[in-house]
Parts: structure tokens; C-alpha cells; sequence
């Protein structure tokens, strides 16, 4: 026997103590005059016919409501009121038994007659009102399943919608990164072609390492690193001595996760724009993790970012990584400009 089962039975059982008990006081509230023995006989009457039947409607009714729910309206209605209804008549004759038998009631078959029209007056009312609560309830919990599940389908579309957005990003990275690189090579090709050949092999690993993180929508910062200083090492081969960094990134923040090629980009527009000194660096800020990538360029502004740049494309990524939980900014101090990003607490490992 189930605990919910066990609950059913204590349930009925209460409301036919209830149930015998009010029907005592109903009667000695019209008797002429009060009788210990006569009082004891009708409690004892009115417990019997109250376990009987309802002990037999209560088992009934949650088949019957089960069954009534697969019906229209007025038919599941008269399912479950002819199920209790029965239910009720034979309990009126288990009752009427019990009583004669055991000499409770003498004469007990007699009043069968007023005992059943009683009961299924009685029965009727209840059957109507329990029927009625309990298709409101139904409706109440067809309208919230409706509804949640009308969330979680939009909540689904949201992701999916997100995540293409993000997957598109991605896409449009790496075609730039790839063709910026080549270019770089191809003009060492007439002057050093061996020099060349080794930065195709080094671009290979960097390609090979930045494919296989493509497959996460964020890296440990240490594989961000790596791609950065390989991206660097080829350009420094085109550019000889006018392109010196540093990577200034301490080693426990190497497992804590950033959006793939997020510090590349800002390093490649560097490259292209800055003055030549690039510092590449991470520390623990109030919110969470700080990356700057600073250089001796003139710097720019977030708002002056064309549409379709790589840097465009970083902050439309964070956005779409972290809803609004993160941030891009620069500063302009001292002859030198930082991009700073700033991320959530919850990427830092």
C-alpha cells in the first residue's frame, strides 16, 4: 500500500467519524429528550451507515472521476454520479444488514425505504459539487501545463535562436583571422621563403588548436594564450622589430574560461593599428576576471566600431554569451590605449 493510498483511507475514515457524529448531534438536537442509551444507539447507527457508504463512494469517486475526465461535460457528470449513487445504495444495504444483525437497530429493513431516498438526496448534492470542483481543477491544471509548456518552447526558441547567432559569430572569426594570416605569410614568400614555410607550419598548429576549441563556445584562458602568442609570432616575423609584446598573465587564472579568439581579435586590431608595443594581460577584477590588451596606437571608441568588425562581432558575442553580464571598454592614457574586457565572476575557474 502506497503512502498516498494510506492518506486516501485515513481521509475517508475521518469523514465518516465527522459525517456519524454530525448526524448524532442533528438528532438529539430535535429529540424531546436526551437518553444516554438512545444517544449511544444512534451514534452507533449513524457511524455504520456512514463507514458503509462512505467508505464505498470514497474508494469509488477516484476511479470515477478518472473516468469521467475522458467524457464530455454532462457525460463524465453522469458517470460519476451514477457510480456513487450506486455505490451509495449497496452501502445503505450493507448498512441495513450490519444494523439487523447485530440488533442495533431492530426492525432496521423497514426503514430501508427512507434510508436509500435519504441517501441518494444527500449523495446527488455532494456527487454535483465534487464533480464540478474537481473539472475546475482539471482546467486549472490543463491551463498551467499549457502554459508551461508554452515557456519552456519559447525559453527553447530563445536558446536556439541565441546560440545560431552566436555559431554564425564564429563562423565569420575565423575567415578573417585565416586571410589576415595569409597575407602576412605570402609577403615573407619572395623575400625568405623558409622563414615562410616554418610560419605555415606554425599557422597549421594555430589553426589546428583554434578548430579544436571551436567546437566550445568559450576556452581556458591558457589556449586563448597560446593562440595569441602564435598569432603574434607570425606577425612579428612579417614585422621584424617594429612589433614587440608581452603577455603579462598570471598562471592561476590559466584555467579560467573566455570566449574564443576574444584576446586574437583584440591583439589583431592592435597589430593593424597600434604603434608597434602590444601588452597582453589578465587580473582579478571586482565582478570577476579583467583581460586589457594595451598598445601605443591612437586608440579608438566602442561607439565608432563599423558594423561587421571583429571587434563588433566580440562585443555582439559577449552578449549573446553572457546577456549582458559582461563588457567591452577602452581608455586612452598616457599616449596608449587598453581594451578591456571585463567578465562575470561564474567564468573564472
Amino acid at each position: 500500500m502506497t503512502q498516498e493510498t494510506r492518506r486516501h483511507l485515513l481521509r475517508i475514515a475521518l469523514v465518516n467519524v465527522l459525517a456519524g457524529v454530525a448526524a448524532t448531534l442533528v438528532y438529539l438536537l430535535f429529540a424531546q429528550r436526551f437518553d444516554v442509551r438512545e444517544a449511544g444507539r444512534v451514534l452507533a447507527t449513524a457511524l455504520v451507515y456512514s463507514f458503509s457508504n462512505g467508505t464505498l463512494a470514497g474508494l469509488a469517486a477516484p476511479v470515477l472521476l478518472r473516468r469521467a475526465a475522458r467524457s464530455s461535460l454532462a457525460g463524465g457528470l453522469l458517470v460519476f454520479s451514477g457510480g456513487i449513487l450506486a455505490a451509495l445504495v449497496t452501502g445503505c444495504f450493507f448498512a441495513t444488514a450490519i444494523l439487523d444483525m447485530s440488533g442495533i437497530l431492530p426492525g432496521a429493513w423497514r426503514q430501508l425505504g427512507m434510508v436509500v431516498r435519504a441517501s441518494v438526496l444527500i449523495g446527488l448534492v455532494i456527487c454535483t459539487g465534487v464533480f464540478f470542483f474537481n473539472n475546475v481543477q482539471l482546467r486549472l491544471e490543463e491551463t498551467k501545463m499549457r502554459l508551461k509548456t508554452k515557456e519552456l518552447e519559447e525559453e527553447r526558441a530563445h536558446k536556439l535562436a541565441a546560440e545560431a547567432r552566436l555559431a554564425s559569430l564564429q563562423a565569420r572569426v575565423h575567415p578573417h583571422f585565416l586571410f589576415n594570416t595569409l597575407n602576412s605569410i605570402a609577403s615573407l614568400i619572395p623575400e625568405d621563403p623558409k622563414r615562410a614555410e616554418q610560419l605555415v607550419n606554425r599557422l597549421s598548429a594555430l589553426l589546428r588548436l583554434a578548430l579544436d576549441a571551436d567546437r566550445q563556445k568559450v576556452i581556458p584562458l591558457d589556449r586563448e594564450i597560446k593562440i595569441v602568442r602564435d598569432y603574434l609570432e607570425i606577425e612579428r616575423a612579417r614585422c621584424g622589430d617594429r612589433l614587440r609584446y608581452r603577455i603579462d598573465v598570471p598562471p592561476e587564472f590559466g584555467t579560467a574560461e573566455v570566449p574564443l579568439l576574444a584576446l586574437q581579435c583584440l591583439v589583431e586590431n592592435s597589430v593593424r593599428y597600434g604603434g608597434g608595443e602590444i601588452t597582453v594581460s589578465a587580473r582579478a577584477g571586482d565582478a570577476g576576471l579583467e583581460l586589457e590588451v594595451t598598445d601605443n596606437g591612437p586608440g579608438f571608441r566602442i561607439e565608432d566600431i563599423p558594423s561587421g568588425h571583429a571587434i563588433d562581432n566580440l562585443l555582439s558575442r559577449l552578449e549573446a554569451l553572457f546577456n549582458g553580464g559582461a563588457a567591452l571598454e577602452t581608455t586612452q592614457e598616457s599616449g596608449k590605449c587598453t581594451v578591456r574586457i571585463r567578465l562575470p565572476h561564474k567564468v573564472v575557474a
